[in-house]
């Protein structure tokens, strides 16, 4: 009886994996069909991210059914239109590259504002283009993208902002000066750190602010922290990494300490908070 109620068990457990049937290439392409990939071109004008300008207006970049649009809006004036002419930019920007971009594929997806607010800045591949908006006329120069490839632009990409010795400096683009912002960080308690986790990266975690002049930042506090390690897998001797990362029940964890640094002098405001745990 034993054998038999076994046996039964056995059976209704195993059946559902005979009987199953194979997936076909079909069913691989029906399921591609939902990714994100080829749904979102079939989704227009869902998302708004702001990049606020001095001037208490900001830009985005909006999904039409032709492509993309850059759109500007004034909160002020209650207004809402695109930011430049598109059709005459794909123009001035083709000759200046020597090649064809159409008005709603254009070749970059964020731009900075110039000093004389009717010019933009934007970078494709390892060119720096700067196209007025009036007269529609583009000039070029070359980026060197290894010099900032850690760095994040100001918004007038005139600025590059990067870590060096657990302090923040800043670069000219143009003629690669640097200075440095900060000069009390060490190690485990440096500015704009970003190495807090299992996503790492050797860029700062900045904000700069509209007019290129001030950047958002913190002081991290790392501290005491416990260490989190990581051994690879290869032939021969592995290799060990190991950076700070606190566990639950941990007595001492990450604090933030919140500063805004001024580019003018330089000089540093630190926010009148406790740090951030």
């Amino acid at each position: 009886m034993r054998t038999r109620i076994l046996l039964s068990s056995m059976l209704v457990f195993t059946a559902p994996i005979t009987a199953q049937t194979s997936v076909t290439t079909a069913d691989y392409a029906r399921a591609e069909s939902f990714l994100s990939g080829n749904t979102s071109p079939l989704v227009l004008g869902a998302n708004v991210t702001p990049n606020w300008l001095d001037s208490g207006r900001f830009w985005y970049r909006n999904s039409i059914a032709e492509g993309t649009e850059f759109v500007i809006v004034d909160p002020n004036r209650r207004t809402r239109e695109r930011a430049f002419d598109h059709a005459r930019l794909a123009a001035a920007l083709s000759a200046a590259a020597g090649t064809t971009y159409s008005p709603f594929d254009l070749p970059f997806t964020e731009f900075h504002l110039g000093a004389d607010g009717h010019s933009i800045i934007f970078d494709v591949d390892a060119t720096r283009y700067e196209c007025d908006t009036e007269t529609f006329r583009c000039r070029s120069s070359v980026v060197d993208e290894n010099a900032n490839a850690d760095a994040i632009l100001s918004p007038d990409g005139r600025s590059a902002a990067f870590i060096r010795d657990w302090n923040i400096w800043v670069r000219d683009v143009t003629s690669g000066e640097e200075i440095r912002l900060t000069t009390d960080g060490i190690e485990d308690f440096g500015y704009a750190t970003n190495n807090a986790g299992w996503t790492k990266s050797d860029r700062p975690v900045v904000l700069w602010s509209p007019d290129s002049r001030k950047i958002a930042t913190f002081q991290h506090d790392g501290r005491g922290v416990g260490e989190m390690y990581l051994v690879s897998t290869n032939v021969g001797h592995p290799t060990l990494e190991a950076w700070k990362y606190p566990l639950p029940e941990d007595s001492v964890i990450f604090r933030v300490h919140r500063v805004v640094v001024h580019l003018d002098g330089p000089r540093v405001v630190r926010l009148q908070m406790p740090p951030d745990q």
